[in-house]
């Protein structure tokens, strides 16, 4: 995946970290002994027509190389212990995330942004997790130290194939903010775009949130064991042999 921006166009473009192999098919979720019927799996899964998908709280998004599902959605005054600044409030999110390909995926916080009103280029939001330059430019406080938070997503983290994840996104949004909407942007190794996924929505008001706001599902050290295994062998240096096996 590579990190986008919807408002930071050709100016203020971002680049992020690839998607890291080409893409293959999409392949279905579900153990054999417990795979739903074809109707009551595509009731619930959605995907993208005309470059577009649009999808509730609960629905599966299937894209090109993995699927996702909102769980849960709520505002809170306080997340474990952050708290917003003055005037704004925070919107946790519980995101799963599963590989449909074949190879390893880098996954970003921002592959998860938030828009509202949309009526401003200014109207969207990242998680609180992502820390950059660009992070407080809209002139309040975007990020925060996620040191210390349990069950909230790193920031980075590399998924292997078939490994399913999930974790909270946090987000720091105006009080008075209203129509919330996730939206996800098919990014390519070849840093074309591809379809965008949409789900609206419906956030209950939920005060202080103590612990985490669903179920989590961390990530499980084997996509970065995976990723490892795929880089080339370093070449020796020029006039310098190979180096020898175990048995010389």
């Amino acid at each position: 995946m590579k990190r986008w921006m919807r408002t930071l166009a050709e100016h203020w473009y971002i680049p992020l970290a690839v998607l890291l192999v080409a893409l293959v098919p999409v392949r279905a979720l579900g153990a054999a002994d417990e795979e739903p019927s074809e109707n009551e799996a595509d009731e619930n899964t959605i995907v993208s027509s005309f470059g577009k998908a649009e999808g509730q709280i609960g629905n599966v998004m299937k894209t090109s190389f993995m699927e996702f599902t909102v769980n849960a959605a709520s505002f809170c005054d306080q997340y474990q212990s952050l708290t917003p600044d003055e005037g704004m409030k925070l919107l946790a999110l519980n995101i799963t995330t599963h590989v449909t390909q074949k190879n390893p995926l880098v996954l970003y916080d921002t592959d998860y942004q938030i828009q509202w009103n949309g009526e401003s280029e200014q109207d969207y939001s990242v998680p609180v997790t992502y820390r950059d330059e660009w992070a407080d430019f809209n002139g309040y406080k975007r990020s925060f130290s996620a040191e210390g938070l349990e069950g909230i997503f790193p920031g980075t983290g590399v998924l292997a194939s078939d490994e399913t994840v999930t974790y909270d996104y946090v987000y720091q949004v105006p009080a008075e903010a209203q129509n919330f909407r996730v939206l996800f942007k098919e990014y390519f190794e070849d840093e074309s775009l591809g379809d965008l996924f949409i789900v609206t929505l419906q956030p209950k008001d939920a005060g202080v949130i103590e612990g985490n706001l669903g179920t989590v599902a961390p990530l499980s050290g084997e996509g970065e064991a995976a990723l490892e295994a795929m880089k080339p062998a370093e070449a020796p240096a020029d006039g310098q042999p190979a180096e020898a096996g175990a048995n010389g």
